[in-house]
């Protein structure tokens, strides 16, 4: 599915303006992300599949201090902190992102600066091709039917 999913947003984001992410931009990752249940499984075993024991103990230890922190808040409450998958400045389950991480692009790094240090007073946009976080939603919506069903 992860294969999919980034194979569509490669054809929806090859037009002559590319995205400014690159390894250690990471402004995306302190923000709020929805993670669907399948997602999380992918992503944890992934990791214990492909990270070493003293990385997949760190990790552990990192999940539950972020989680402790977020407990109880609305998204818009959401605490800046990083992402607990972050190790030196990159994703360390990149292959088995979540969708939400997958869609995340900008055109402007500074843009994205600018929105992490005004929130959360403001919400500032960044500068993006439209309808490529639909391709997430898009996910979520499929998620929940299959799991109604």
């Amino acid at each position: 599915m992860g294969d999919m999913l980034d194979a569509t947003l490669e054809r929806a984001l090859s037009g002559a303006r590319q995205p400014a992410c690159a390894r250690g931009c990471m402004w995306c990752c302190h923000v709020y992300v929805t993670v669907m249940a399948p997602e999380a499984i992918v992503a944890v075993r992934w990791a214990r599949a492909n990270l070493g024991e003293e990385e997949r103990d760190a990790l552990l230890v990192r999940l539950r201090e972020n989680a402790e922190r977020a407990r109880g808040v609305t998204p818009g409450e959401y605490p800046r902190q990083t992402c607990a998958f972050v190790v030196d400045g990159a994703c360390s389950v990149h292959p088995a992102r979540p969708a939400h991480c997958r869609t995340a692009h900008s055109f402007d790094a500074a843009a994205c600066k600018a929105a992490y240090e005004a929130r959360p007073q403001r919400d500032l946009p960044i500068p993006a091709r439209k309808g490529v976080h639909a391709v997430a939603g898009e996910l979520r919506v499929g998620y929940k039917e299959a799991l109604a069903h």
